[in-house]
């Protein structure tokens, strides 16, 4: 199961149902806790790992993403992140526990603090790739995406859609 505890931000904006709840004696619950921002017209979702911080990934939408839109999103992110890292057993965890996807209220007050740290070092990557484009395009946006993504790939899981597979066939 893969559960996503929204920041009191974040569940505003999504709305989550407040009687969603882990179902009893679950366990193998992979978690991580989220939020957002705008910036540019664009919106970033942060997820960060509750078990690894250093585990952080953003993703960007041009509009707001829906409550399923956003567990499916994290879920396929989270997955080319740990391809990326060559993380087999962590992909392969992942995916044996991740069938389900569950979005809840965040209890714990602290990652209140370390979201906004998270969110303070995301902007400023992007408004550092910002300045480095002179003039910047709507064409150009993808570009900037793959700059971050080399210089901080635990923000941005940057491999094509078809790399979950290529990358763990045969291993």
């Amino acid at each position: 199961m893969f559960v996503i505890y929204g920041t009191k931000l974040l569940t505003n904006h999504l709305k989550t149902p407040k009687d969603a709840a882990i179902p009893a004696n679950t366990t193998n619950i992979i978690s991580w806790h989220a939020d957002f921002f705008t910036q540019n017209n664009t919106y970033y979702y942060i997820l960060v790992n509750d078990n690894n911080q250093a585990e952080t990934i953003a993703i960007s939408n041009d509009t707001p993403l829906s409550n399923s839109q956003l567990a499916q999103t994290a879920a396929t992110r989270i997955a080319r992140f740990y391809v990326q890292t060559s993380n087999k057993e962590a992909f392969d965890f992942f995916q044996a526990h991740a069938q389900e996807i569950l979005i809840l209220a965040d209890t714990n007050q602290a990652n209140f603090e370390i979201m906004q740290a998270k969110k303070k070092t995301v902007r400023a990557q992007l408004r550092q790739q910002h300045k480095q484009t002179a003039h910047p395009t709507p064409t150009q946006k993808q570009i900037v995406t793959s700059k971050v993504d080399k210089n901080a790939r635990k923000f941005y899981g940057g491999l094509l859609t078809h790399a979950v597979h290529k990358n763990t066939k045969g291993k």
